[in-house]
């Protein structure tokens, strides 16, 4: 094949390309230009061929040629150069070049050829396939993130699980102790006159610490929910604490119980709910008993710091692990919660305790050193410059006696509270249901009525409202009795006519007080 055959075949060949080829010298004008650059890039070979090169050459791109020049001036070939190019109609294409020096018969580099292949779609197609790949490494990311999230609430739900079940089975082992010494205590007083002393004493005991475990855990119950309500007034706080110590001194026989309040702290008042300010030093004092050694100290202290008083109770007794000092006012934390641990708990005193003092604008603070080195708790409570309180101490007082009936439906609750009654100089008389309450005060006159919201037939509250429709009622002292204690309920009850709903037990002080007031209302001595 002689050399004008070989170049017919060879344009031939070029011609047929699927690729664009282009022949440029190195000045960059394009000297040839075959049909697939026509179709590549929308220009004839009329129209491109004694065209700059930089035809094809997006503004941003130009630098690219000079580049290429270099390389090819230097007998460099450049392969599989990706980058942008222009068509005609502006299209920006994404292609692939392979661009080769060309030689005289001499040897000498006379220009370039360049062979151009549009991967304009391949290239879509990988960056499709890379925002997928993304895609999916974000959705991984994701699921990852909400699996670790639920792994998260899973371990957190089993936790909470766990301290609720540790928390029914402390709750079970705590009301049933009691329980046992109060029936322990009243068979033996029943049977025995000379320990009935010592058993009831240990009955009354027991019976006020199952009535804390109650109150404790119904507090909780409005705590959480927001219902808990402050009785504010002034109030004496060395008084408070003198009562909330004669409340624990019963449990304190084998300690020594060191109380420090100097004179001129005697007159600290705050602004407060007496009764939860009172169940706020008995919790700790409480809690300071019990986790000291049988003859260990506890000590109570009141002293003044600017404008707030701070109230401290230490002991010097198990103490409080490190890790555990963050945690110990959370709802049901327990430093212990084994079988075996001896002085129970519910984990709930201490959460009652940060709640009520920072419902009274005051703060809590834990302090120990660890196990085994005791435990200090410290209230401040912002002080107010009165000397007027709302305190009255009671006692009891056997000059005024009332005439009362009992509406309960339970006959040893309505016998032990009438006995109670005739002991405090009262006489009082029992009716099981609604309707005959409603007959014996159409025929009788009392100065209270004491009235259980869960009677048969008709309730409580349909009781008062009918009471108060009756002529001659309107001097006569109305009192609901319920297990009840939350906001709504004493709404309900008063509501319904009530002048007061206690909760069960009755506070004893705060009944005498108010039969006092109504017998002396009524004219009685």
């Amino acid at each position: 094949m002689n050399t004008d055959e070989m170049k017919a075949l060879l344009a031939a060949i070029v011609e047929s390309s699927d690729d664009a080829i282009i022949g440029k010298n190195l000045d960059g004008i394009i000297q040839s230009w075959n049909r697939a650059a026509e179709k590549m890039f929308g220009y004839t070979a009329a129209e491109a061929v004694g065209q700059k090169i930089l035809l094809i050459i997006p503004s941003d791109r130009r630098s690219e040629e000079d580049h290429i020049i270099s390389r090819i001036r230097s007998g460099q070939k450049v392969d599989h150069f990706e980058t942008v190019r222009q068509a005609k109609d502006g299209r920006l294409l994404n292609i692939s070049l392979t661009i080769s020096p060309i030689k005289d018969a001499s040897g000498r580099i006379v220009g370039a050829s360049k062979v151009a292949r549009d991967v304009t779609e391949r290239t879509l197609l990988e960056a499709d396939r890379q925002h997928k790949a993304k895609l999916l490494e974000s959705e991984i990311a994701v699921r990852r993130s909400i699996e670790e999230e639920l792994n998260q609430k899973v371990a957190a739900l089993a936790e909470a699980d766990q301290r609720k079940n540790e928390f029914l089975a402390m709750l079970g082992h705590e009301l049933r102790n009691p329980l046992s010494a109060v029936a322990s205590a009243i068979t033996t007083a029943y049977f025995d006159d000379g320990h009935r002393p010592r058993a009831l004493d240990i009955a009354r005991r027991q019976t006020a610490q199952l009535t804390r475990l109650v109150d404790d855990l119904l507090d909780v119950a409005r705590i959480v929910q927001r219902r808990i309500a402050l009785r504010r007034e002034v109030v004496n706080l060395a008084r408070l604490i003198d009562r909330a110590l004669e409340e624990t001194r019963s449990m304190a026989d084998a300690h020594q119980l060191r109380v420090s309040i100097p004179p001129e702290n005697r007159t600290l008042r705050v602004e407060g709910d007496s009764a939860r300010l009172q169940q706020v030093f008995g919790n700790l004092i409480h809690n300071a008993i019990k986790f000291s050694q049988p003859d260990g100290s506890v000590e109570i202290e009141l002293l003044r710091r600017g404008d707030e008083a701070l109230v401290r109770v230490r002991d010097w007794g198990i103490g409080i692990a490190p890790k555990m000092l963050s945690r110990v006012f959370d709802l049901f934390e327990q430093g212990d919660v084994s079988i075996s641990r001896e002085r129970g708990g519910l984990g709930i005193g201490l959460t009652l305790v940060k709640q009520i003092v920072m419902m009274h604008g005051g703060r809590v603070e834990a302090r120990s050193e660890g196990l085994g080195k005791g435990s200090e708790f410290e209230i401040a409570l912002p002080i107010v410059n009165s000397d007027e309180t709302g305190e009255t101490d009671r006692k009891l007082d056997k000059s005024h006696h009332a005439h009362v009936l009992i509406v309960e439906d339970n006959r040893d609750v309505a016998d032990s509270l009438a006995m109670l009654l005739d002991y405090m100089g009262h006489r009082a008389k029992i009716t099981e249901n609604g309707f005959a309450a409603l007959e014996a005060v159409g025929v009788e006159t009392f100065d209270a009525v004491l009235v259980d919201i869960g009677l048969p037939g008709i309730d409580g509250y349909e009781v008062a409202r009918r009471m108060r429709m009756l002529p001659n009622f309107t001097a006569t002292r109305l009192i609901a009795l319920t297990g009840y204690g939350q906001d709504d309920a004493r709404k309900r009850a008063l509501a319904a006519g009530f002048d007061l709903h206690m909760v069960k037990p009755i506070n004893i002080d705060q009944l005498e007080t108010i039969l006092k007031q109504a017998s002396s209302t009524n004219g009685k001595n």
